[in-house]
């Protein structure tokens, strides 16, 4: 799944970036350091994912209604 989703993200920028970065942030598919769960929040972000930009705690937190 890590595999796909880092080629999605590759490719298309956005949600699946998003995504990537949450599971990194939680170590579902293993730790990440806060640097790169924060270049993938910009690739959100730039990819059109509106609930990636600004400043946030946590990944996690911008999944809460």
């Amino acid at each position: 799944a890590r595999l796909e989703l880092e080629a999605t993200c590759a490719r298309l920028g956005g949600f699946p970036c998003r995504i990537l970065a949450l599971g990194g942030e939680r170590g579902t598919f293993a730790p990440m350091p806060r640097a790169r769960i924060a270049e993938l929040m910009k690739q959100a972000c730039d990819g059109g994912d509106d609930a990636a930009c600004g400043t946030h705690a946590t990944v996690g937190e911008t999944f809460d209604p």
